[in-house]
């Protein structure tokens, strides 16, 4: 027979084992719902910085698309951003020429810029009457080559030269699409007006599409763009160039009669028929 002193530790012990298991079971229940807790504070946290991570990269995307912004506002302003590029593919085209039988060297005969890296494009009539060897062009950096030959197309008076220095590597300007022009969008001229080399001079397009005349009376092939940019003697050849800094067109004409009246052949005329005439010559399109 136990005695009632055995019965009472018995019983004893088996209150401390429930109560035990009881603190045991609810600690670990305890335990386990803080795991979950972490584990869910922890995919929060690891959300939290992806959604940062995702502010973040739209607010460089977005300070990135103001700074584009504020560079193109500034790129249409005033034209600096773009003369400073552009102006490195321009070109004096310069010649020995005759007069009162004396032969003059180095006479400012007009404007050109690169189209490739050895290829210059101009017009016909800055280089007409002279003979090729006598031809040299300058470049921004002041430094003067020689031509190799020329290959023109009277038609539309537009001339290509190339250049005899095979190593040269300035950069070419592209041409733009001219049926995209707009009358009163801003445009650039660079060239080198009476002698003054390398002028920037700006305005605006004043119509498109214009046919003109030539000195002969005869209707000049293709379309032009007509601007009130201020062209001059030695702007011939040069680049007409929009706020994308593509050419639109290359300056030709002006009357003089009066004022703001200048003509650019259109870029796309301009690029048919040099690739027309750059098949027949070497093979191949150039622009």
């Amino acid at each position: 027979m136990i005695g009632g002193a055995t019965l009472l530790v018995i019983g004893f012990i088996v209150a401390l084992s429930v109560f035990t298991y009881s603190i045991y079971t609810k600690t670990n229940s305890d335990y386990l719902e803080i795991t979950g807790k972490i584990a869910e504070a922890e995919v929060e946290l690891n959300n939290l910085k992806v959604d940062l991570g995702t502010i973040n990269s739209s607010i460089k995307s977005e300070v990135d698309s103001i700074n584009l912004d504020v560079s193109n506002l500034k790129d249409s302003s005033d034209f600096s951003i773009l003369t400073e590029k552009a102006i490195r593919s321009v070109v004096v085209i310069k010649g020995d020429v005759e007069e009162e039988n004396k032969i003059k060297k180095d006479v400012v005969l007009g404007s050109g810029f690169f189209v490739t890296s050895d290829l210059i494009l101009t017009n016909c009539h800055v280089i007409f009457g002279i003979d090729t060897t006598l031809i040299h062009i300058k470049t921004y950096d002041g430094k003067e080559y020689g031509v190799a030959r020329d290959i023109s197309d009277s038609q539309i008076d537009t001339c290509l030269l190339k250049v005899k220095d095979l190593n040269i590597t300035y950069p070419s300007l592209k041409l733009g699409n001219s049926d995209d022009v707009q009358v009163g969008e801003k445009v650039m001229a660079i060239g080198n007006p009476t002698g003054l080399e390398f002028s920037v001079t700006s305005g605006i397009v004043s119509a498109t599409s214009k046919k003109i005349k030539n000195s002969y009376g005869r209707e000049m092939l293709g379309s032009y763009i007509q601007t009130d940019v201020s062209l001059n003697p030695g702007n011939s050849g040069g680049p007409l160039i929009n706020t994308e800094g593509k050419v639109i067109g290359v300056n030709s004409y002006k009357i003089f009669l009066a004022e703001g009246l200048g003509f650019a052949l259109e870029s796309n005329t301009l690029q048919n028929r040099i690739n027309k005439i750059a098949i027949d010559e070497i093979g191949y399109r150039l622009i």
